[in-house]
């Protein structure tokens, strides 16, 4: 396996878990049309795998236009999914299918100038990053299972590009730091904006593919698995809120759960993992990426990016209690959605066995990229002054998180913050919140692309007709041929 192919490995298992994660509660949800539903979604899933591990450029986008096409057709078959919703997973799966059109015809060109800026520019298409953000607004309208599957897959997809970018083309450390950094301001002007919590969500995705990109783009071992770690511990759990939370809820109240603490489960443990408590995989990923950058001696970018996470969970924790408050607790089809709470104790439980085992090979293929720097977990840079501070820090975000949350001074300035938004001017208060919510290139495309979405999707709606058997058997017809060729 290749160098960037091996640090996508981790990313693949996670894909795996999020499909499996995202059947189980769409069949937990709703049993019409779910057979359909798991064969797509598995079939993503698998299709997101492949590209993620793939030592060909080509064809990993290949592999992954599948996943989004197979994505967008899951979301289709979904019968909680809005009208707005199922427009913007259209748009967006266009979207990230001119990305992997690009990538397709730079990698046949074969010029590393060339190369490396498309897949910058896939990373941020796929990753809804800066400049390319926005769709959220559409997109947190969709149920769980379909959010996982159209966005947050597609998401794991733009960081396999994003390696491949660093690692396999020697792309500059400025590059991804610039991206990273003006993800995260935008992502800290969203949360204020965000009035939902599944936007609120969606927005703290984005703050993780941001950290993701500053440590891949440090060019240092240390900082390359931080980022891994980063990503592994934190987009699993945000996965967990997400199927947990009701698109239709401000406050994302469970629409269904089995009554006491077993139900409370996916979000509890989503909320402990993406706070970065440890032994979280995702504490880790912080202490490694805060290490990195202050070795590196970024004293801007480690402000930045200690400060977006605790705005994040600020925004979180205020919307907790929502998760722990059924709305209905009588739904059909408890016995499922048990065993879809059940479904993320093993990722808790096995958290220290897959950093153990992440570490090590991680470890290994980030040291193989950069030589030049050395690769040492040691108790001397763990526990000197430049570890021990970023230990500090990175204990500080959850902490800090809580407190702006909860605590009565630092919440009187933030409901401040929160006033001034409401009672603002609509005229100019009303286009930095398109800017910041819709993104700047799509302010523009975003009527063009969701027609060109309905126009595509039209002719597809016939295959709501088609047997679910026959559907299975195509996608995994599909799968084997490009498996094997």
């Amino acid at each position: 396996m290749s160098l960037d192919g091996a640090l996508g490995f981790p990313l693949a298992i996670v894909a795996g878990l999020l499909a499996l994660a995202a059947t189980i509660e769409r069949l937990a949800a709703d049993r019409s049309r779910a057979v359909p539903f798991a064969a797509a979604g598995l079939a993503a899933g698998c299709a997101t795998c492949f590209s993620l591990t793939s030592t060909d450029l080509t064809a990993a986008a290949m592999w992954a236009s599948l996943a989004a096409i197979a994505a967008w057709l899951a979301c289709r078959t979904d019968p909680r999914a809005t009208r707005t919703g199922g427009r913007g997973i259209a748009a967006f799966a266009l979207v990230c299918l001119i990305g992997d059109a690009a990538v397709v015809l730079s990698s046949a060109i074969a010029n590393p100038a060339i190369v490396q800026p498309v897949l910058f520019i896939a990373f941020c298409a796929r990753g809804r990053v800066v400049p390319m953000n926005g769709f959220g607004i559409e997109l947190s309208r969709l149920p769980g299972a379909s959010y996982v599957l159209g966005s947050m897959l597609a998401q794991i997809g733009g960081i396999g590009y994003l390696i491949r970018a660093v690692v396999g083309h020697d792309a500059p450390t400025g590059t991804g730091l610039v991206i990273a950094v003006l993800a995260v301001l935008v992502a800290l002007a969203a949360s204020l904006l965000a009035r939902r919590f599944r936007m609120a969500v969606d927005v703290g995705i984005g703050v993780e593919l941001a950290l993701v990109a500053a440590g891949l783009s440090l060019g240092s071992p240390v900082g390359v698995v931080g980022a891994i770690l980063v990503a592994f511990g934190s987009i699993p759990a945000w996965a967990a809120i997400a199927l947990a939370a009701d698109s239709a809820h401000p406050h994302g109240a469970q629409t269904r759960r089995v009554p006491g603490a077993l139900g409370v489960l996916p979000g509890a443990i989503g909320l402990f993992c993406t706070l970065g408590i440890p032994p979280s995989a995702a504490f880790l990923g912080r202490w490694f990426l805060l290490l990195a950058l202050i070795e590196a001696a970024e004293p801007g970018v480690l402000v930045i990016v200690v400060c977006a996470p605790i705005v994040i969970a600020a925004a979180i924790v205020r919307h907790a209690s929502g998760l722990a408050l059924p709305r209905d607790a009588n739904k059909p089809s408890e016995r499922v959605a048990v065993t879809a709470a059940l479904l993320w104790i093993p990722l808790v439980l096995g958290i220290l066995p897959a950093i153990a085992l992440i570490i090590g090979p991680v470890g290994d293929a980030a040291a193989a990229a950069f030589p030049s720097v050395a690769w040492d977990l040691g108790y001397d840079r763990l526990f000197g002054v430049p570890g021990a501070l970023a230990l500090a820090l990175t204990c500080a975000i959850p902490l800090g998180g809580i407190a702006l949350a909860r605590a009565r001074d630092i919440g009187l300035a933030r409901r401040s913050i929160f006033l001034w938004r409401d009672v603002a001017p609509g005229g100019g208060s009303e286009i930095g919140r398109n800017l910041v919510l819709q993104g700047l290139p799509w302010i523009f495309a975003r009527p063009l692309l969701i027609a060109a979405g309905d126009a595509i999707a039209r002719p597809l709606a016939s295959l709501e007709r088609v047997p679910a058997h026959v559907l299975i058997v195509m996608l995994l017809g599909v799968l084997a041929i490009l498996a094997t060729w």
